[in-house]
């Protein structure tokens, strides 16, 4: 990713012949959002179902041990 898009600026690295540049969204195919959706509806399951997420799911584990936000059960 970079800063300003498109590249403008003379970048030495741009020339390279084995070099393939994608956008931003360039991973955002069908099947990259589907695995996506997959797994965020697993991870939602599990932690309704008082499962333990995988490590790194949560993006703030603190609200995690937080009972107001526990679900019931």
């Amino acid at each position: 990713m970079f800063a300003e898009e498109p590249v403008e600026a003379p970048i030495p690295l741009l020339d390279a012949p084995n070099l393939i540049l994608t956008p931003h969204m360039g991973a955002a195919t069908t099947v990259a959002r589907a695995a996506t959706a997959r797994m965020a509806a697993a991870q939602l399951l599990d932690a309704l179902d008082g499962r333990p997420l995988p490590p790194g799911a949560c993006v703030n584990p603190a609200v995690l041990r937080d009972p107001e936000r526990t679900p019931p059960g």
